[in-house]
C-alpha cells in the first residue's frame, strides 16, 4: 500500500495484490471450513458478535469459507463479475478486522479491550485496505476510459 501511494498501481502491483487478496481469503476459508484446525476464537468471537449458537456458528463459518473460496476466484474474472468479490473482501474484511473489539466489548473494561484486542484489529486492515484499494483502482480506471474523470 504505501508503494501504491508513493508510485501509482501499475498492472504489476495490481496483480501482487489480487494474489495476496486470493491468499488471504483462501487461508481464512480453510481454517472457517475445519480444513486445518479451526481455532477456536473463530468460533468464539462468531457466538459473541452475532448472537449464535456454537452449532450455529460453525455452520456460518462453513458458509462464509465457500464464499471465501469463490471470493479467491472472483477477483480474477472481468471488472463486471470481480467488483462483487472484491466489495465482498471489502465488508468481510472489514468486518472481521472489528470482530476482534466487538466479540470482547465490555464497558468496564474498554482500555484492556483496546490494549489486547486494538492491535488484533489494526494488524488486520490490510484486509479492507487492500481489496479496496484495487476496488477503487479498478474503479478509477473504468471511470477515465469513458471520460468521466480525469486523470491525475
Amino acid at each position: 500500500l504505501i508503494w501504491y501511494l508513493k508510485n501509482g498501481m501499475s498492472n504489476r502491483l495490481l496483480l501482487i495484490m489480487k494474489i495476496a487478496i486470493a491468499v488471504t481469503f483462501t487461508c481464512h476459508g480453510l481454517y472457517a471450513v475445519g480444513f486445518y484446525p479451526r481455532p477456536g476464537n473463530f468460533v468464539d468471537m462468531t457466538i459473541s458478535s452475532l448472537g449464535l449458537s456454537e452449532t450455529n456458528a460453525m455452520q456460518f463459518l462453513d458458509v462464509v469459507a465457500m464464499l471465501d473460496f469463490v471470493l479467491a476466484i472472483g477477483i480474477f474474472l472481468p471488472w463486471k463479475l470481480s467488483k462483487y468479490a472484491l466489495g465482498y473482501a471489502v465488508f468481510w474484511g472489514v468486518m472481521t478486522t472489528s470482530a476482534r473489539l466487538v466479540a470482547y466489548v465490555e464497558l468496564e473494561g474498554m482500555l484492556t479491550l483496546l490494549h489486547q484486542w486494538g492491535f488484533e484489529a489494526l494488524y488486520r486492515f490490510p484486509h479492507f485496505l487492500t481489496p479496496l484499494t484495487v476496488f477503487w483502482t479498478y474503479f478509477k480506471r473504468k471511470q477515465e476510459k469513458h471520460g468521466r474523470i480525469k486523470s491525475a
